[in-house]
């Protein structure tokens, strides 16, 4: 396992988790930290058809670990979205190779 930290900028629209680091696609688990808020009113992860775990602060966090029988989470199937773009989100996991 590899440790990774990365920040993204969520938009309106719902985007890929991971659109900072492409490359990488498989986790042990990740942790999704809210760094800056900026005018939004929340921060939105989840599938690709609905982001409803909602972060409202800065701090405001979720982990995400492996499912129950599975080697490794699919941080491709993993979105994020805000209500304005100016919010800074925080990823920090361990990328399975």
């Amino acid at each position: 396992m590899t440790f990774f930290s990365t920040l993204i900028t969520p938009t309106t629209e719902a985007q890929p988790l991971m659109a900072n680091k492409i490359a990488i696609t498989r986790a042990a688990q990740i942790q999704i930290v809210v760094r800056d808020m900026g005018t939004a009113t929340y921060v939105g992860v989840g599938g690709s058809d609905s982001q409803d775990r909602r972060l409202t602060g800065v701090g405001a966090n979720v982990g995400i670990d492996t499912p129950l029988g599975k080697r490794y989470l699919d941080l491709k199937s993993l979105f994020i979205i805000s209500d304005t773009a100016d919010a800074v989100v925080e990823i920090i996991g361990d990328a399975v190779e």
